[in-house]
């Protein structure tokens, strides 16, 4: 199981470090540096992005189970691709279990990262669809 001790920051960091308690969770934000960004369904650029491409590496983690950091099932992974900085993104189909009104979201992992089966992200499930909820719910009060 892909276990994320490290994570770089995505445009999203700045977002999520605003919302109340979504940055402590469980895991010190000294360990963990950490963004996703919610998308509902065709909003997402993963793949076709410049600078992005697809690699083996990078599609190793698609079909691959998501779940939070108490083991709730969070989705799949759909697609994947590493940017021209060797990061790979991962886009996320949400799980109706999950309870969010995002339908997608993208993580991007440390290049050390591999695939496994399994990817657990560092957050409780409460945290993640907290942030999730607050980006869509942010994007539809600005018309996007």
């Amino acid at each position: 199981m892909t276990k994320f001790k490290t994570f770089f920051a995505g445009t999203a960091l700045a977002a999520l470090m605003a919302l109340p308690g979504f940055a402590e969770g469980t895991v010190p934000t000294t360990d963990i540096q950490a963004a996703v960004m919610a998308y509902k369904a065709g909003e997402s650029n993963v793949g076709t992005a410049p600078g992005q491409t697809s690699t083996a590496a990078s599609e190793a983690f698609v079909g691959n189970a998501v779940t939070s950091s108490d083991g709730t099932a969070i989705g799949t992974v759909q697609k994947s691709a590493v940017t021209a900085e060797g990061l790979t993104i991962l886009l996320v189909q949400v799980g109706q279990e999950a309870g969010t009104k995002a339908e997608f979201f993208t993580v991007t992992l440390a290049p050390t990262e591999t695939a496994d089966g399994q990817v657990e992200l560092p957050w409780t499930k409460a945290d993640m669809v907290g942030a999730l909820d607050a980006q869509i719910a942010s994007k539809a009060g600005s018309g996007g």
